[in-house]
């Protein structure tokens, strides 16, 4: 009974630790706004795994790695969500994964970052600039970032007269930390 107790304190005092280490949220919002005929579609993914370690007190350290499921894209219109599953759009068959990671982060004001990333899309990867507000208080860190992409850089929609090219995305969590 001894060596059990024993193995699941060593096991909840290393889940601790890893916990305090690196944050992983698991329920981000991420939405996103394109214009098709000139109407805004409004879309979110419903799943999301976003890595952070924001715990350096030396800014270039900090880290955000984030991965989406793109099956779990949902813009309300079912047919419209199978059809950005097939290849013209995010061909999630061989690309299930949108994954965002950092390279940079550099403060221009309070709270607010120019953080420069990778993001790949359908394997492909383009580094941009996104401007990211991290909010930490006791206990909690919020962030929130408002970019845009060129969904042409990404091989997603290929030509057209009636969709746009600009894509509007909006990333937000609240984490409750330790």
């Amino acid at each position: 009974m001894k060596k059990k107790t024993t193995l699941l304190l060593i096991v909840g005092l290393l889940m601790a630790l890893l916990a305090y280490s690196q944050n992983v949220i698991t329920d981000a919002d991420i939405t996103f706004k394109i214009k098709n005929i000139g109407f805004n579609v409004d879309g979110r993914f419903s799943k999301s795994y976003i890595e952070t370690d924001f715990s350096s007190e030396t800014i270039s350290q900090w880290k955000l790695k984030g991965h989406v499921e793109v099956s779990t894209i949902n813009t309300d219109h079912k047919k419209r969500d199978e059809h950005l599953l097939k290849e013209d759009f995010f061909d999630a068959e061989n690309h299930p994964m949108l994954s965002l990671q950092t390279k940079t982060f550099k403060k221009i004001a309070d709270n607010l970052y120019s953080v420069e990333v990778e993001l790949t899309i359908k394997n492909i990867t383009r580094t941009l600039k996104i401007p990211v507000r991290i909010v930490k208080t006791k206990g909690t860190e919020e962030f929130y970032s408002y970019f845009e992409i060129n969904r042409k850089d990404f091989d997603v929609g290929g030509s057209s007269l009636i969709l746009s090219n600009t894509v509007k995305i909006r990333v937000e969590y609240n984490l409750k930390t330790v």
